[in-house]
């Protein structure tokens, strides 16, 4: 069986994965209607990430994203950096499982309880991570069709219902608050590509990897401008006062009396993009924490004994970190200080430290002989 991801397979897991929860909340920040201008800004910030995420792949051979780490910094201080990245990466899927669970709670299924609805998201997602990370790319890239044709259709239907005079005054949000919303869409969602680097070392050698890098988070952004002007056009001011603005600007949308519950494809969204990004963060969970341990991680098998404990600790975190609405926005609130040194400062750091110790190692390799000069025998 071909276990190798292609390169839109990887694409579509990275365009799956930075859309995530952001659909149903339409990435909504501090600066208000110039939130999908705060996007934009965002995308061209996190440029500089990829060429650094790319280069910490290519440093050494095999595209080893933690493997990388550890040769590039050292044993302790590259265990150290992997074990920060192990916890980000369980926060954060903690913290979007817990989102996943309250949307289903509050909008389908209200009798059933929180951690029921969560238990069976993550026996789903231990089932597909422990058959490979190549089966998780080719459900993405399954599912990227559906997410599509779901946004542009509730696009197209939504055009009678908007008020296109929303948009205006543009930049009303002033540098402060368009800095604040810049900030808080780089780290949430665009800086969490680290989580996809520890992808790449599964996928074919022949795709290079700052290219699949770029489409995928450019094809992320797209869908999230297109979520937040759609919301932002239909609900206007009032889209701050909803907790799922996605969810309520799809809502209105219907046709005469026989197509109406457009926000169904809303919880398909959900269900897809979401799901695809608690593996991805699982996944990454799991090979930082073999590179923390030093297990073996050669086949894409490998990490499936660390799928369980990974995903029981999540569901715990997900129930005693997340119990409540209030202290899942005060843990949010803390969200980019944390991101700053796992997004930022340890890649930037690992690829300095890599770069370094390959310039010492080209000067410290054996030198060449100088050419000795033949002695004359004296002569009598």
């Amino acid at each position: 069986m071909k276990q190798k991801i292609s390169g839109k397979q990887m694409v579509a897991t990275i365009v799956m994965f930075l859309t995530g929860s952001s659909l149903i909340t339409g990435a909504y920040t501090a600066a208000g209607r110039d939130t999908w201008l705060c996007g934009i800004f965002a995308f061209f910030l996190v440029i500089p990430m990829m060429l650094v995420h790319s280069a910490i792949l290519n440093l050494y051979p095999g595209r080893n994203y933690y493997a990388n780490i550890l040769t590039a910094c050292g044993k302790w201080a590259g265990r150290a950096a992997a074990l920060y990245l192990f916890l980000c990466s369980m926060f954060l899927v903690s913290l979007v499982l817990r989102d996943f669970c309250e949307f289903i709670h509050i909008v389908n299924m209200v009798e059933t309880p929180v951690p029921v609805i969560a238990a069976c998201i993550l026996g789903v997602a231990i089932y597909l991570l422990k058959k490979g990370a190549y089966v998780l790319a080719r459900v993405s890239r399954f599912a990227l069709p559906f997410l599509l044709i779901s946004i542009a259709l509730t696009c197209v239907l939504a055009i009678k219902d908007m008020e296109f005079s929303n948009l205006l005054p543009i930049l009303q949000a002033g540098p402060e608050k368009l800095a604040e919303g810049t900030a808080m869409i780089f780290f949430l969602p665009m800086g969490e590509i680290t989580a996809c680097s520890s992808l790449f070392k599964w996928m074919d050698p022949k795709e290079k990897v700052f290219p699949v890098f770029f489409r995928g988070v450019l094809g992320a952004l797209l869908f999230l401008l297109a979520a937040n002007l759609r919301n932002l056009l239909v609900l206007g001011n009032s889209i701050a006062a909803f907790l799922y603005p996605s969810y309520e600007a799809v809502s209105v949308v219907a046709i005469g009396q026989f197509f109406t519950r457009i926000e169904v494809l809303i919880g398909i969204n959900l269900m897809l993009a979401g799901f695809i990004k608690c593996c991805v963060l699982l996944h990454n969970a799991c090979e930082a924490l073999g590179a923390v341990f030093n297990l073996d991680g050669s086949t894409p098998r490998s990490r499936a004994p660390l799928v369980a404990p990974c995903a029981l600790l999540v569901f715990t975190g997900s129930m005693v970190i997340f119990a409540t609405s209030e202290e899942r926005a005060a843990w949010t609130n803390y969200t980019p200080l944390a991101s700053v040194l796992g997004q930022v400062l340890i890649p930037v750091a690992v690829l300095a430290a890599g770069k370094i110790r390959a310039r010492r190692k080209g000067r410290g390799g054996p030198k060449p002989a100088r050419p000795s000069r033949a002695r004359t025998a004296p002569q009598p």
